[in-house]
C-alpha cells in the first residue's frame, strides 16, 4: 500500500498499475504521510491536517491539529487519534499492542494501546527524542530508532538513549534491513524551509550505518 496525498491509500495491483484501496476524504482533506500496518491487518494513516505547502492556509509551526486514521481489512475508515503534534514516523510493536508515533513539533515519541477493533487508547508518552522526531523503526528488542535533525537516535520506551548517530544533514527517515536486517539506513537531506521545499539542487542522501540489534 501507498500513502497518495490527499487520495488516501491506493495499492500496487499485479499489473504495476495503482488502484485506490481506501479514501480518507471524510477524515481530512489535507494530505495523508505514512502508514503502518499491525500484525492483523489494520491499517494505520496518519495528517498533519494542515495544508503544509501554504496553499489555502498558513504552514502552522506547532500546530497539534494531527489525527490518526484506521482502515480496517473489512475497508472501514475512522479516525482513532487527534490532537499530535505533526505525525510523522509509526511503528508497532512487535506484539501488535502498541502503535508508536513521532511527533515532530514536540521532539517525542507518543504511544497507544491497540485494541480488538483497531481503536486507540492510554495515549502516553514513550520517549522525548532530542532534535526533532521523524521517520521511525524498531529493532528486535523492541528499541525504536528515530531520524532527528542531528543523525538518528536509538531510545528504549522511557527515554532511555542507547545509540547516537550523527551524519552531515538532517535526517528524515529510517529504516533496518540488509541481509540480516542490522543495517540501519538513514535518509537525509537539506532543509531549507518549506517554501523552498522542491527548488534547487537535490541533495539527498542515503547514508548506512551497521547496528547490533537486527530488525524486529
Amino acid at each position: 500500500m501507498l500513502v497518495t496525498g490527499s487520495d488516501g491509500l491506493e495499492r500496487l495491483a499485479a499489473d504495476g498499475t495503482l488502484v485506490p484501496y481506501a479514501d480518507l476524504h471524510a477524515v481530512s482533506p489535507f494530505g495523508w504521510n505514512e502508514v503502518i500496518v499491525d500484525p492483523r491487518g489494520y491499517a494505520f494513516v496518519n495528517n498533519i491536517n494542515f495544508d503544509m505547502m501554504g496553499t489555502g492556509m498558513d504552514f502552522e509551526v506547532g500546530s497539534t491539529s494531527g489525527v490518526v486514521a484506521v482502515v480496517t481489512p473489512a475497508g472501514e475508515v475512522r479516525q482513532v487519534a487527534s490532537g499530535l503534534a505533526f505525525p510523522n514516523g509509526m511503528a508497532v510493536t512487535a506484539d501488535g499492542s502498541t502503535l508508536v508515533v513521532a511527533e515532530s513539533f514536540a521532539s517525542r515519541l507518543g504511544a497507544f494501546d491497540i485494541d480488538a477493533q483497531g481503536g486507540l487508547s492510554n495515549r502516553r508518552v514513550w520517549a522525548e527524542v532530542e532534535g526533532g522526531a521523524d521517520g521511525i523503526c524498531i529493532d528486535a528488542e523492541g528499541a525504536i530508532w528515530c531520524a532527528t535533525q542531528q543523525g538518528c537516535a536509538c531510545v528504549r520506551e522511557g527515554g532511555e538513549m542507547l545509540q547516537r548517530i550523527p551524519v552531515e544533514l538532517p535526517a528524515f527517515s529510517c529504516a533496518l534491513g540488509g541481509p540480516d536486517g542490522a543495517t540501519l539506513y538513514i535518509v537525509a537531506n537539506e532543509w531549507k524551509g518549506v517554501e523552498n521545499v522542491g527548488k534547487g539542487p537535490r541533495t539527498g542522501r542515503v547514508y548506512t550505518a551497521r547496528v547490533e540489534v537486527p530488525r524486529a
